[in-house]
């Protein structure tokens, strides 16, 4: 509604906002508020580099640049928890938020003066309702996860009631989306095939990814013995085999086009990843624990590039990222005169 680079500069704002108040956090609560609005900030830069490739890439070359997107995200999770580590053993955790501020600093720099991309303007309004109701079902259901069989029974009043508060919020949600001008969820694009059962891929090994993820470096210091140091090396196997399959396959698509191929592999790699992690133990040794995370890593490297490209090609050009009302104001046109695609236009075509 107000343009990608200007909330994109706003985003790396509040993101460096969010990490210098969680650096100068008191207590566990303040870190917890404070990692909230550095979590608001990371969102609104995850949505809008994917939108800005969306609109400045043609849809041929797009897997190349979300590869090369890719390759610079994982080098962050490969430097970031030796970085991580290194700060926390030698200097202090608060290290690792404040070394985001030079680094973000120079994002900004970067996009006020580099960053060129159409203006926007829309006379909808901000589906405020949608997005309450939104954050409402996936915290109910993040609560359900957390706290059902441990803190409380599942079939206590607390999590009865959390489980409601899904439910009814998923039905109320449905129903403003399909009502309100400018949905922040628009629901037509589920219509599309290739965009639901891309979504659907992505939940799932997104599940796994992070679970995984959160795992590991727990096991590898509790277990294995490693240092927060340590760890973050270990942990060096999955996310380089992540983000050189990410990068390979993304030029791939770029050249091909193979989806399916792509998919099938990934799936079939991450399938025995999992597997061959569940059979570690205290006995397992860090080589061999390095080579299941590899072939793990290999597994969301391709599927997470997949997910992507498929679900880009499968919407318009107004759905990533930026949505005219259905409905504008009689006359008054909610799209700019400026724009450079038809309304109807898809990246496919």
């Amino acid at each position: 509604m107000y343009g990608r680079k200007g909330v994109f500069i706003a985003s790396i704002g509040i993101f460096l906002i969010g990490s210098v108040v969680a650096g100068l956090a008191q207590s566990m609560g303040q870190l917890i508020g404070f990692r909230v609005l550095q979590g608001l900030g990371g969102g609104g830069l995850m949505v809008g580099a994917l939108s800005i490739i969306g609109e400045l890439v043609t849809p041929r070359e797009r897997g190349k640049f979300q590869a090369m997107a890719s390759a610079v995200m994982g080098a962050a999770m490969v430097g970031g928890p030796l970085a991580g580590g290194f700060l926390t053993d030698h200097f202090s955790w608060r290290a690792c938020f404040y070394l985001n501020v030079p680094l973000g600093l120079a994002a900004l720099v970067t996009t006020v003066v580099a960053l060129h991309v159409p203006k926007r303007h829309s006379e909808a309004r901000i589906d405020f309702l949608g997005a309450a109701l939104l954050a409402a079902v996936i915290t109910s259901l993040v609560l359900i996860t957390t706290w059902g069989g441990t803190q409380y029974d599942w079939t206590s009043p607390l999590i009865i009631g959390l489980a409601v508060v899904a439910v009814a919020g998923s039905a109320a949600l449905i129903r403003v989306e399909r009502r309100v001008a400018a949905p922040m969820l628009p629901l037509g694009v589920f219509r599309n095939a290739n965009f639901s059962w891309a979504n659907a891929l992505a939940f799932l090994f997104g599940f796994v990814m992070v679970a995984s993820m959160t795992f590991l470096p727990i096991y590898q210091q509790t277990v294995q013995g490693a240092s927060a140091t340590s760890a973050g090396v270990l942990m060096l196997p999955l996310l380089l085999s992540m983000v050189g399959v990410n990068t390979f396959t993304g030029q791939l698509i770029s050249k091909q086009g193979n989806f399916r191929l792509y998919a099938v592999i990934g799936g079939v790699l991450l399938l025995t990843g999992v597997l061959l992690l569940s059979f570690m133990d205290t006995g397992t040794s860090r080589l061999t624990t390095g080579v299941y995370m590899a072939v793990f890593g290999a597994g969301i490297g391709f599927l997470m590039q997949v997910t992507l490209s498929v679900a880009m090609e499968s919407v318009e050009m107004k759905d990533l990222g930026w949505r005219r009302p259905r409905s504008p104001s009689p006359g008054r046109s909610a799209v700019p005169s400026e724009s450079p695609w038809p309304a109807s236009s898809s990246p496919a075509a």
